[in-house]
């Protein structure tokens, strides 16, 4: 709920955005905004900021789930808050001389601060980021050759504390550092995650050198602008500052008694919920090169938010782009574009998605730090194009089948000494062939390889992707194992069942 104060300051600094950063949509404007008057008769903002679940589906059942993961809403203005202890982190982290510093974490908890090392700014002399998403034990080695663990700082992010991959990463690197440090191993550890949670008992317990807890209503996909999100940011000496001022500029045009016709969110949210509720769910993100590491979160937020009930819009990132009418009637597509980028190609592609009538919207930033705006408006989009689809955005229910599975397996093991087994095949099965050919107009063709991701592997697979894509007219998507399973598995398992899914393992080299 927005106090009067806010309110009246609100209204006092209101200044309109410009019309490229607001958001131009083509082809079916008239269509979206007849949504966006939906959304006003429905009274959609105030319902949201006022945490209220029918709002977003009439089941009794999700109603305290929801009210429960809107802190988000707030997350902006809190996060300035936590600025100055996070400096003095990043003062610490100066004094004591680390060179590396490694994020253990995955989904909601890694891929925020992945966006901002790929696209913002590093200060001087600041410490070498790391990210650890994977279990590939190559994945793994390649950082621990990377660092050395006497001048490491790991940040060991999980919001429940009980993510098994970041246990796992934890209990390897917490054995590497033991071996130089001895007893002050500990030291050299800051959790991140949500209260009283076994994480943050385990850091209670071996003294890590800080445990920084997150707001409990913040989910972890909605969670850029927190400590999840911004930490590592802010001890690399990024811009965060002026992030949230973007991220605050924002959402001073999403509150209540800001007119629908000038809440860009709105408007975003009933572009996405108009047409996936007419079948075109298939989002084809289309982004300045500079900023492209922002689709992969944007794919954890609309995959996991929507894709459950059977409904869900499946975000297409880093597809290579085709001539138009190799793209399937299921598409829209959103162009992201950086002032000043590499935008060539891009901007060709935009003009021929208007002169071929497709739906279209399309956004202008100035600078990267204005991904912090993004950040808030996608959140506040996504949730309305959920309630559109007539579902709760903030749950996860099929994310544990997975967990499950896995849990058997090992049990399976720790009993037997070996893994039950699984149908597989070759490259040249002519099994994969049929897959291919068996796809139907509104399917999506999904490579999930559960290996390590590396520059060319992701150029293999993108040939791959284009020719699929070319031959079929379906949209194709990639996510590697198990980093997926926090991002679009949800919406593999609950969503749409238009998915066609192709998994690819290799032996490691080690072990």
């Amino acid at each position: 709920i927005v106090c009067e104060r806010e309110r009246e300051f609100t209204m006092a600094s209101f200044s309109p955005l410009p019309p490229e950063r607001f958001g131009r949509f083509h082809a079916t404007r008239e269509a979206v905004r007849s949504r966006v008057d939906e959304l006003q008769a429905l009274q959609a903002p105030e319902r949201i900021w006022a945490r209220d679940p029918t709002f977003f589906t009439d089941d009794p059942r999700h109603a305290e789930r929801i009210t429960q993961r809107l802190g988000w809403l707030d997350s902006p203005q809190w996060a300035k808050e936590q600025v100055e202890r996070w400096e003095a982190l990043r003062r610490e982290v100066w004094e004591n001389e680390v060179r590396d510093l490694v994020l253990l974490g995955m989904g909601g908890s890694s891929l925020a601060p992945e966006v901002l090392s790929r696209t913002l700014p590093a200060g001087e002399n600041t410490p070498r980021f790391h990210l650890l998403d994977s279990t590939d034990p190559e994945a793994v080695e390649g950082v621990r050759r990377a660092i050395d663990p006497a001048h490491t700082l790991f940040l060991v992010a999980s919001k429940s504390g009980t993510t098994i991959e970041v246990r796992s990463f934890f209990h390897f690197f917490y054995e590497a550092v033991t071996q130089v440090k001895g007893e002050g191993a500990a030291t050299t550890f800051v959790a991140i995650t949500d209260p009283d949670t076994p994480l943050a008992e385990l850091a209670e317990r071996l003294r890590f050198r800080k445990t920084l807890l997150n707001p409990p209503d913040i989910g972890g996909r909605y969670s850029a602008l927190s400590h999840f999100g911004l930490v590592a940011a802010k001890l690399c000496a990024r811009p965060v500052e002026a992030l949230l001022a973007d991220a605050l500029r924002m959402r001073s045009h999403m509150l209540p008694e800001i007119p629908a016709e000038r809440n860009p969110a709105l408007w975003l949210g009933a572009f996405l919920g108009h047409h996936a509720m007419a079948g075109r769910n298939k989002l084809t993100l289309l982004l300045s090169p500079e900023i492209a590491p922002f689709g992969a979160w944007l794919e954890q937020l609309i995959a996991e938010s929507t894709g459950k009930e059977g409904k869900g819009i499946v975000p297409i990132d880093l597809e290579p782009p085709t001539a138009i009418d190799r793209y399937g009637e299921d598409r829209i597509f959103v162009v992201l574009r950086l002032r000043g980028g590499m935008n060539a190609p891009l901007d060709q592609m935009t003009e021929a998605l208007k002169g071929a009538g497709r739906p279209l919207c399309e956004i202008a930033l100035q600078a990267p730090h204005e991904l912090g705006g993004e950040f808030f408006r996608w959140a506040f989009a996504t949730a309305t194009a959920a309630a559109l689809l007539r579902i709760n955005p903030f749950d996860e229910p099929n994310v544990s089948e997975a967990k499950e599975a896995t849990k058997a397996c090992l049990e399976a093991f720790q009993a037997t000494g070996s893994l039950p087994s699984v149908p597989s095949c070759s490259p040249d099965d002519p099994a994969l062939a049929r897959l291919i050919s068996g796809l139907r107009p509104h399917d999506y063709f999904a490579l999930c390889p559960f290996f390590q991701a590396t520059a060319k592997r992701d150029e293999k697979f993108a040939a791959l992707r284009r020719r699929i894509r070319d031959h079929t007219r379906n949209a194709t998507t990639l996510g590697y194992g198990p980093r997926f399973l926090h991002s679009t598995g949800q919406l593999h398992k609950g969503g749409p069942q238009e998915g066609v899914f192709l998994q690819l393992t290799a032996q490691p080299h080690i072990d």
